[in-house]
């Protein structure tokens, strides 16, 4: 009996001491990926991932909101956007796209340069630049990558210029 207590006690023992060295383990070995409705990247790393790209064409975007997911759509086809995070954060209260101090309600437009980012691409920046994904539901359609500051916003009710 009392070969089977100190068994026990050692055990008990040995498990309390390395449970926090195993969970520091985990922390340090799992990147910290947050979620959102939609991509972003690191501000810092906009001159490093505009090198990577050869032509950007300048888009007028409508902002669609679906299912918890954020999308921008072309008039031809809905993207998923990857934005910088320091300056696009998405309000659920609100229903809006906060980016760079303009707040964009779907049916918006936001107009800024873009790159479509190739399935290639895409690999490579999910695992160098992405600091937030969206659910794995919101990624069905290409990424477009968004570079710049819009030059306002446009509301959808009057077409005109708001800011």
């Amino acid at each position: 009996m009392k070969i089977l207590l100190t068994l026990l006690s050692i055990s008990v023992l040995v498990a309390c001491q390395s449970y926090p060295v195993v969970k520091e383990t985990r922390e340090k070995d799992t990147p910290i990926i947050r979620q959102q409705p939609f991509y972003t990247y690191p501000y810092a790393a906009s001159a490093d991932l505009r090198n990577k790209f050869d032509i950007m064409n300048y888009k007028s975007l409508r902002l669609d909101y679906e299912n918890g997911c954020v999308y921008l759509f072309d008039g031809k086809q809905r993207f998923v956007p990857l934005l910088p995070q320091e300056y696009a954060f998405w309000n659920e209260k609100k229903g809006a796209l906060n980016y760079y101090d303009n707040t964009f309600r779907p049916g918006y437009i936001i107009e800024s340069v873009a790159y479509q980012i190739t399935p290639k691409q895409r690999v490579i920046f999910e695992k160098e630049f992405v600091v937030s994904k969206p659910p794995i539901e919101c990624t069905n359609y290409p990424i477009l990558y968004i570079i710049g500051t819009p030059p306002g916003v446009i509301s959808p009710e009057t077409r005109q210029l708001i800011k």
